[in-house]
């Protein structure tokens, strides 16, 4: 189970949605790990529910649940269990320090609906659903710059990578990001930015980026095997 709850971070999801947006990336990368064993069963709810965690500034909370065909929950695992469901939530704030300007904050408030299918096969699919909110200030050598960002991410139908056939990266699927950031520097006249990031997956180490903007669309390619790597762009 605890390798099933895994997969649905899988490493190539996550620097894949860091690329397209740095604000969710450093959700991703201030999550800890949950061991599913100390996680309760609630038979009102049909959810297993984590233990609460805090960590630098963030709390974290999870459950999830096993469905079996008639996506019914089940109390424990077994050979009708077809799919898991997780709902996560992070809450707190960040607090970085800056050598050279001051101290920066960061406040976090995201959600998360992920169900992970096909358990029982070989093909494990991800869909779900997340919204983040994060309301920063930004310590700078020309003073605080103030930025909100309101996202949402619709995860669809993104096949996981199979260790067993020695698959690295998801083989199909995608991610698509809508974002509205707002930023105001030093008490000046705030802009506001609308986007929408697609990412799609195609079972290689390279994934394709489309940004939709106000200034058009722009398709990028990049290796997460190799980040360092400048993007293909067009």
């Amino acid at each position: 189970m605890a390798s099933l709850i895994g997969e649905m971070s899988v490493s190539g999801i996550g620097s894949a949605v860091s690329v397209a947006s740095p604000e969710v990336g450093l959700v991703f990368s201030a999550s800890p790990t949950f061991a599913p064993a100390n996680c309760v069963f609630a038979p009102s709810t049909g959810y297993f529910v984590c233990p609460t965690i805090t960590s630098n500034g963030l709390t974290f909370t999870r459950m999830f649940r096993l469905l079996d065909a008639a996506n019914n929950p089940q109390s424990k695992p077994s050979e009708q269990t077809v799919a898991i469901e997780t709902k996560s939530a992070i809450m707190g704030t960040l607090t970085f320090n800056e050598r050279t300007s001051g101290t920066s904050t960061v406040a976090i408030d995201r959600s998360d609906d992920m169900t992970l299918s096909g358990i029982q096969t070989t093909k494990h699919t991800l869909n779900g659903r997340a919204a983040t909110k994060i309301d920063g200030t930004m310590s700078t050598a020309l003073g605080p710059t103030h930025v909100t960002t309101n996202q949402t991410e619709l995860t669809t139908n993104i096949v996981l990578p199979n260790a067993k056939a020695g698959q690295r990266w998801p083989q199909s699927g995608s991610v698509q990001i809508d974002q509205t950031t707002s930023v105001t520097p030093n008490g000046q006249q705030s802009f506001t930015t609308i986007t929408r990031e697609t990412i799609t997956f195609n079972g290689t180490s390279v994934v394709t980026v489309t940004m939709v903007t106000g200034f058009g669309t722009l398709t990028c390619h990049f290796d997460l095997a190799n980040p360092a790597a400048p993007s293909s762009c067009s």
